[in-house]
């Protein structure tokens, strides 16, 4: 497998305000201002490059033969184990069992 790289483009946080002149995307805003997802998108912590490029310089995948599919990584000599449900936790996606009902207006 093709080794990841780091990009600096990512990591952006979004701004869910409703723009003026562009009533079309008020809607849009709704939406997304009362998902699940929120959190995850206007949380904006501070992230330190060096980490995250050290993070990413040591990343594996673990397979799903050995247990949860996984990222194992190692910061600082500290080994680290992100999961999918590591990542749901943190990002507050309280959505166990998935989106069960998405209206459509």
């Amino acid at each position: 497998m093709a080794a990841l790289k780091y990009k600096e483009e990512h990591n952006k946080v979004g701004y869910l305000l409703k723009p003026t002149g562009s009533d079309d995307y008020h809607q849009i805003i709704d939406f997304l201002s009362e998902s699940h997802i929120m959190y995850a998108l206007t949380s904006n912590p501070i992230i330190f490059d060096f980490l995250v490029k050290q993070f990413w310089s040591t990343a594996t995948i673990r397979e799903s033969e050995l247990g949860p599919p996984a990222i194992l990584a190692t910061i600082d000599k500290t080994p680290y184990t992100i999961t999918e449900a590591l990542v749901r936790s943190r990002l507050q996606l309280a959505d166990d069992g998935g989106v069960v009902n998405l209206p459509i207006l």
